[in-house]
């Protein structure tokens, strides 16, 4: 099947595979990975468009997935009326179901370590750490550790993503509006938060909203999700943007790599799963 790549203002329809190639993000001469050099994200290629992953008399509300590398599955939040975490097999296929329960708006997890993952809830502003296997029948709040997340209350316009970073010992979370980007540290029964960047200034003109993020760990560089703007944005983690790359319209609601980085998946809050071919530039 031909891949077609898609300019920024081009508006194509019925392309089974679409290439999105990052357009310039500065002025003039490209973007700031072009003039560096520095390895980025050249383009995501739609690969696969699964349009109904879980069939639900409830209405879905999916606000996040999560690739649980020891099982090769990917955990997908519902944290609407059914408040399940659906579990899909690498390709779309949906698997099976497990309950989550204590959690009110659960809006991100991501993988730590083995079986170790962290949710954050944007209802309660807080992170628990969860242990979750190819065997859990049931997600229970009450048996994770949590850890209260002192930031001011947004109402339902704060905390939407979770992502984390092994090396520095940290988790990265994103606010909604007004955009802020976070760095927290878990330590004896505490979370130590300070900011990263200043998001308002750096992603100005970029995203509108922040729905999700990924951190990767090769490049060391920050992917975000935004709704509103309709793109992924990629970040070194001073702000500044290397890349930009357009999605569907639709609700789009978070973003994960596969382990090996050669796929992203993009969940949408009606349980569209998308899942595109990831091609890396630079060294």
């Amino acid at each position: 099947m031909t891949s077609i790549t898609l300019r920024a203002g081009c508006v194509l329809a019925g392309i089974g595979m679409l290439a999105l190639r990052s357009p310039a993000v500065a002025q003039g001469s490209g973007s700031e990975a072009a003039k560096t050099g520095a390895p980025h994200v050249e383009t995501l290629t739609l690969k696969t468009t699964v349009r109904e992953i879980v069939k639900a008399k409830e209405s879905l509300g999916h606000a996040d997935c999560v690739v649980m590398p020891s099982a090769h599955e990917l955990l997908v939040v519902d944290n609407h009326g059914r408040k399940t975490i659906d579990v899909l097999s690498l390709d779309g296929r949906y698997k099976r179901t497990m309950p989550t329960q204590g959690f009110p708006d659960m809006e991100g997890l991501v993988h730590v370590s083995g079986n170790t993952f962290a949710a954050i809830d944007e209802k309660d502003r807080e992170i628990t750490l969860l242990t979750i296997t190819a065997m859990t029948p049931k997600i229970t709040k009450a048996s994770g550790k949590t850890y209260p997340l002192d930031l001011p209350d947004s109402a339902n316009n704060g905390l939407e993503g979770i992502t984390s970073d092994p090396d520095n010992k940290c988790f990265y979370v994103v606010n909604e509006g007004p955009l802020a980007v976070y760095k927290v540290v878990l330590a004896e029964g505490t979370a130590e938060i300070s900011t990263l960047f200043d998001a308002k200034k750096k992603l100005a003109g970029h995203c509108r909203d922040l729905l999700d993020l990924t951190y990767d760990r090769v490049s060391r560089h920050l992917f975000f999700l935004s709704d509103e703007s309709e793109v992924i944005v990629e970040t070194d983690m001073e702000g500044a943007v290397l890349s930009k790359h357009p999605i569907p319209a639709g609700l789009p609601e978070g973003i994960a790599f596969s382990p090996d980085r050669s796929q992203l998946y993009l969940i949408d809050q009606k349980g569209i799963l998308y899942i595109y071919d990831v091609k890396w530039a630079g060294p």
